[in-house]
């Protein structure tokens, strides 16, 4: 019975029909059935014929996962072990949920996870734990992920022995990424040339994108540059390797292997540019070895305007030889676009003396955007006014000079203009406390500095909206963390696009919500149901959803709450919540 309602389900999952397959699904799960917890879990991962919810999604996924359904457990794994940074979970940008979906959509496993690991708070021990059981039982990706956490040591011991265990059993099993990374491994580490070369060959056949590339620098290396040039246009023209072009690029411009020739040269540096950008990273080599071409006047394949778009793409970067290059163009009169135009007139006035420019070029381009063609004009500009309590100054000098300063007089600069009430110092000292760098590890003084800087501070408000939700420096109160929240959200649309863009990231954490505060506030806890209708209708610690805002709200009006009266005016009155507030 359950095996023929499965396949009924499968089939109208596979037409399109998902809310009939997710009904079918929702029945066979009554009775504990692993495939019927699989696709419910992808319903809800990725709203099919149901409500995207990634919190119901996990619930599904680990359901399956401990009834022994090996994809779940892989899956588990990766929701997991997603990285953690300064405030969290990361979520992924437009470009690489893109390709995430466009795997998907491929038929290979749920490599979204590997982004965000949205659905349940980060635990590296927990995902290894779910990897481990699904690589026992063959699943190849989990094999992959598992000989990874080996190699790179943070969330299990760095072990070489199971590294190279893992590879070698997905090897056997012809898994070519496994046996390119073999491949490198004989080069590098056993110096075994021969067998490399073997490995390296056996992984291209079998498809390995990057397997030419790592053949190409073997044979170059042995100066074999026919063989090397061979294997780099593979790798350019067959397999699409992101890497290959710009080694063409410099066999064509030194004659390596094959005729000199310039201008095809620039053609396959900027097919190298162009590939390096799609894989999110950056094509430092490429520009430089264009403007060496274009500078010595040899080739006519990239004329003057190009090149300055793609000074400017390097000097965005942090490429400083390129930013310097460019404000020589514009001390000539050369146009190099408004960005850098605005920016150079602001370092001139600011280098003639006006302190007004050299603090405005300070918050705008030095402070964690540091450049070192800045730092003589930041010591010079700043030294002086903040050994003289000038705020502004004391502030910049502290967090420009702050790897260079001795650590008590970085505590010095910093504690001063943070007593002078300066709020990014206030909120940056606040997180120096809570996690012991720089100053000794202090709960209380953290908190004291999180509430000094959150009378402005947005990043503060947020931060304590989090902790007074969660229970963290402080005793859980969700009248507070409304209260923060809310601070920080009148002032969102103030915000310039990059801010909010920061602000958006750190709003959604992991996407796992607050269960209990979801428990309290079923139990009538006003303050709490004027919380959780704060998460959903801003997107905090949960996906932005207005109706189940409004249903925490309804729930506080009924008992005479007047700001849930207020936002579900707010709310009814918009179509839907700010799309300001969703991810750009």
């Amino acid at each position: 019975m359950d095996e023929n309602l499965l396949e009924i389900a499968l089939i109208h999952f596979e037409k399109g029909d998902y809310k009939k397959a997710y009904s079918y699904f929702s029945q066979l799960a009554t009775n504990d059935y692993p495939n019927a917890y699989y696709y419910l879990g992808l319903c809800h991962r990725r709203g099919l014929g149901i409500e995207e919810d990634q919190r119901e999604a996990y619930k599904y996924f680990i359901k399956a996962a401990s009834i022994g359904h090996i994809e779940s457990q892989y899956i588990v794994g990766c929701i997991l072990n997603h990285e953690i940074g300064s405030y969290g979970g990361t979520v992924p940008t437009k470009e690489e949920l893109k390709i995430y979906q466009e795997e998907e959509s491929k038929g290979t496993s749920t490599p979204y996870y590997h982004a965000s690991g949205i659905g349940i708070k980060p635990n590296g021990k927990e995902a290894f734990k779910w990897l481990l059981k699904a690589a026992k039982m063959g699943h190849r990706d989990a094999q992959f992920d598992l000989a990874i956490m080996y190699e790179i040591g943070e969330v299990v011991k760095e072990d070489i022995k199971n590294w190279l265990k893992w590879l070698k059993v997905l090897a056997n099993k012809n898994h070519p990424r496994a046996i390119a990374i073999l491949g490198s491994h004989a080069k590098y580490t056993e110096k075994n040339t021969e067998k490399a070369l073997e490995l390296y060959k056996r992984a291209y056949e079998l498809g390995d994108e990057r397997a030419p590339f790592g053949l190409g620098k073997i044979y170059e290396k042995e100066q074999d540059y026919k063989e090397a040039f061979k294997w780099y246009n593979i790798g350019a023209n067959e397999t699409r390797d992101f890497e290959a072009p710009r080694k063409l690029s410099e066999f064509y411009t030194y004659g390596k292997g094959v005729a000199n020739d310039y201008d095809l040269a620039v053609k396959w540096y900027k097919e190298s540019i162009r590939r390096y950008h799609e894989t999110h990273r950056f094509g430092y080599l490429s520009i430089c070895n264009m403007y060496d071409l274009y500078s010595k006047k040899l080739t006519k394949e990239i004329n003057e305007k190009d090149m300055i778009s793609l000074m400017i793409t390097a000097a965005d970067y942090g490429e400083s030889k390129y930013e310097l290059i460019l404000m020589s163009y514009y001390k000539n009169g050369i146009d190099i676009g408004e960005k850098y135009k605005e920016k150079f007139n602001l370092l001139f006035k600011a280098r003639n003396g006006d302190k007004d420019a050299q603090i405005s070029f300070g918050y705008q381009y030095l402070y964690n955007k540091m450049s070192n063609n800045y730092l003589e004009d930041a010591d010079e500009w700043y030294r002086d006014d903040s050994n003289n309590n000038h705020r502004d100054a004391q502030f910049l000098y502290s967090q420009i000079f702050c790897f260079a300063l001795k650590q008590d007089r970085y505590r010095m600069h910093l504690t001063n203009v943070a007593l002078n009430g300066h709020k990014e110092a206030q909120y940056i000292l606040a997180r120096h406390y809570q996690y012991g760098d720089y100053f000794k590890l202090s709960k209380s003084k953290s908190i004291k500095w999180y509430h000094e800087a959150a009378t402005t501070n947005i990043d503060a408000q947020i931060d304590l909206g989090y902790f007074y939700g969660n229970g963290i420096l402080v005793n859980r109160d969700y009248q507070q963390a409304y209260k923060y929240y809310s601070e920080a959200m009148k002032r969102f649309h103030e915000l310039d696009i990059y801010k909010k863009r920061q602000i958006n990231l750190i709003k959604l954490r992991y996407i796992t919500g607050n269960d209990i505060a979801e428990t309290q506030a079923l139990n009538g806890d006003v303050n709490a149901q004027l919380y959780l209708g704060c998460l959903y209708q801003f997107g905090f610690e949960i996906q932005q959803n207005k109706n189940k805002s409004i249903y925490w709200y309804e729930m506080a009006a009924k008992q005479g709450n007047s700001d849930a009266i207020q936002q579900i005016k707010l709310l009814l009155e918009r179509k839907e919540t700010s799309h300001e507030n969703k991810i750009s």
